[in-house]
């Protein structure tokens, strides 16, 4: 937005940086006022207090502008009462008859990758007053900048609502799942028989496959590639064809399941559960994730899932119909997840083109 003139953002808000107050004044009793330290505080638009404190250093004021200093740097919040502020963060108030607070936030949230880059640091990068100061903010009318901030906090707050239907419908399959089969790590219906991973399917890792084989998709690197924590690009071959459950076996994310559909390529962090009984794969999939087959890990530098302990986790077997009316009403959710997936995408893809028409 060119035809605004730009400023400094020192030169049109007061950038106040956080600093620490002496441990022994703050406490989780409620005593003094809300103390944020840095981006662990922050919810998804007004943070959480976590500690308080009754003797703070520096203060933020309600509608004061929080930002993360620290590694992460650049997420934001806004305070919503007086405030005592860490080290990990900033308070940047707008200036009567310059700035607003909100078109402030939303300027702040186009400049995150910025900020990121001009972090210093060798153990965690942070970012100092001066960076702040220097930042370039297009500055129209206090009038226009209500305006665009009123625009992007519609967009926003339909992105969000969105969102939400998306969690409504997740857990409308977790009370799907529930009512018709029970909890599968008690199996407290008592009526389905147990039997072992092992015993009803085959389960083996995938093969190596080097990082510069994969590549976005293209028509030559048409196969998705699936690392231990779900696609990590395209390859030019597949390792299967079907419908598999995929279940990750290293690192901090292991024991996360995957759904593999038509052809595809598995690495060896992943492991491709191969049925040999008559089972349905959504039903097996479903049943999969709600065991928190993390809990199986071992070892603390890297945890990792062995194919010995996989085996002999306990699946619970209701009939086949049931796993199959179960399947056919999960498809009708997971068309309504892809209907409300695709309006976030576009009112994501509205916010953006907006947030670059009014910051670039």
């Amino acid at each position: 937005m060119s035809k605004w003139e730009k400023a400094r953002l020192g030169d049109v808000c007061k950038i106040n940086m956080g600093q620490s107050p002496d441990s022994s004044t703050y406490n989780q009793a409620m005593d003094g006022i809300p103390f944020y330290q840095g981006n662990a505080d922050f919810g998804q638009r007004y943070p959480n207090a976590r500690y308080y404190c009754k003797q703070p250093t520096k203060l933020a004021n309600k509608n004061d502008v929080l930002i993360s200093v620290r590694a992460p740097i650049g997420a934001v919040n806004i305070a919503t009462e007086k405030c005592c502020i860490g080290r990990g963060l900033a308070a940047i108030a707008e200036v009567d008859g310059i700035t607003n607070f909100m078109y402030i936030y939303f300027f702040l949230k186009a400049r995150v990758d910025e900020l990121n880059l001009k972090g210093t640091g060798s153990t965690f990068k942070a970012i100092n007053k001066n960076i702040l100061h220097d930042l370039i903010i297009p500055l129209p009318p206090l009038e226009v900048q209500k305006k665009i901030a009123q625009t992007l906090d519609t967009a926003s707050e339909l992105i969000a609502l969105r969102k939400k239907q998306l969690a409504e419908l997740d857990n409308l399959i977790k009370s799907v799942f529930y009512d018709m089969f029970g909890d599968p790590v008690t199996n407290e219906k008592g009526r389905w028989d147990v039997k072992k991973l092992g015993s009803i399917s085959t389960l083996k890792s995938g093969k190596f496959v080097s990082s510069s084989e994969i590549h976005e998709l293209s028509s030559k690197h048409s196969y998705p590639c699936f690392g231990g924590n779900g696609i990590r690009g395209y390859v030019e071959k597949y390792s299967h064809e079907g419908e598999y459950c995929l279940i990750g076996r290293q690192g901090a994310l292991c024991g996360n399941v995957q759904l593999a559909q038509g052809k595809f390529y598995a690495t060896e962090h992943a492991v491709v559960v191969s049925p040999v009984i008559t089972i349905n794969t959504k039903y097996l999939l479903y049943i999969l994730k709600k065991l928190n087959l993390n809990n199986l890990a071992s070892g603390a530098a890297q945890p990792g899932l062995t194919v010995g302990k996989l085996n002999d986790v306990e699946i619970p077997i209701p009939p086949l119909q049931f796993q199959n009316r179960f399947d056919s009403i999960i498809q009708k959710i997971e068309e309504q997840k892809a209907l409300v997936q695709k309006a976030i995408d576009e009112s994501q893809y509205l916010f953006d083109s907006l947030m670059n028409e009014y910051f670039e």
